[in-house]
């Protein structure tokens, strides 16, 4: 079906349609164009921090990008002895604006116990 100042969506008209092997238009979004393939970490400067984005939701509202960290530290500040990993848990940061949305981090960090004599604790 042919629409008026749109072509007939053949390729033989030239239209939107048509298959062009080599559109002059279009920059190369490959690798030797010098493109890589995105990375949310280094794109919101994450990894100066020490944390690794695993999954982003978009609210209408707010962005949200979860987060782990990519070097936990494993001593106890204490007693300088080597923490045993007991569980981890979620922490909620806000974060500088990537856009017009706010955008809230959600790092999972890992908790870890020293063993004093029987008893576990946090640290």
């Amino acid at each position: 079906m042919s629409v008026p100042g749109r072509g007939s969506g053949s390729p033989e008209d030239g239209s939107s349609d048509a298959v062009h092997p080599e559109d002059p238009d279009v920059p190369d979004a490959t690798a030797r164009a010098g493109f890589a393939r995105p990375d949310l970490t280094a794109f919101c400067r994450l990894d100066d921090l020490g944390l690794e984005v695993t999954g982003q939701r978009l609210d209408p509202d707010r962005a949200v990008l979860t987060c782990r960290v990519i070097e936990p530290d494993l001593w106890c500040r204490r007693c300088g002895c080597e923490g045993i990993p007991r569980d981890s848990v979620p922490r909620e940061f806000a974060h500088e604006p990537l856009g017009w949305r706010p955008t809230t981090l959600i790092v999972t960090v890992g908790r870890r116990g020293v063993r004093n004599g029987s008893v576990t604790t946090d640290r």
